[in-house]
């Protein structure tokens, strides 16, 4: 197998891409989960859990837990494994995937803090989270260039900087 540059997919996409990353961590150089499903034995205990039991199965049932444990993602990481470059995502007004699955797989990743005070991947000066990966990893995309100008305007309560910024404001709260 050739590995393939990355992997993206939102909410039960997310029991793919966790279950890829951690079946075949060699076959990606990054993953993305956007407010993806990574506990699904923990699933059913949501708000919305209860209504994917005929989709996914119960933790009640032999057979439900069984099916459900084949897929989780969080339960499948193995200590010490090289992963590749996650991003996951959490939608804090998202009532379909509660924001701690993201966080749990976070943890569980040993996740690089990013956006919080004191951090190398946050705020500094006038410059954003966005704009510290772009200088982190040294990316020079002009099109990434012209998407943190755009994440910039958002992020950093400066609308008028970019006239896509408050269309990404309104989609980020939901």
């Amino acid at each position: 197998w050739d590995a393939v540059s990355s992997i993206d997919m939102p909410r039960a996409g997310g029991i793919l891409v966790g279950n890829a990353i951690a079946e075949r961590p060699d076959l990606f150089g990054a993953a993305v989960s956007r407010v993806g499903i990574a506990d699904m034995l923990r699933f059913e205990t949501t708000a919305n859990g209860v209504g994917n039991v005929p989709q996914f199965g119960s933790i009640k049932t032999e057979a439900g837990f069984r099916a459900l444990l084949a897929m989780d993602a969080y339960r499948k990481l193995r200590e010490g494994a090289a992963y590749p470059a996650v991003l996951l995502t959490a939608g804090y007004n998202d009532k379909r995937v509660d924001p701690w699955n993201a966080g749990k797989l976070a943890a569980r990743l040993q996740a690089t803090p990013y956006d919080v005070p004191g951090v190398e991947l946050g705020h500094h000066g006038a410059q954003c989270s966005f704009d510290a990966f772009i200088a982190r990893f040294r990316l020079d995309d002009p099109a990434l260039a012209r998407l943190a100008s755009i994440v910039r305007a958002a992020d950093c309560a400066r609308p008028q900087d970019a006239p896509e910024a408050p269309g990404l404001l309104a989609v980020s709260r939901g």
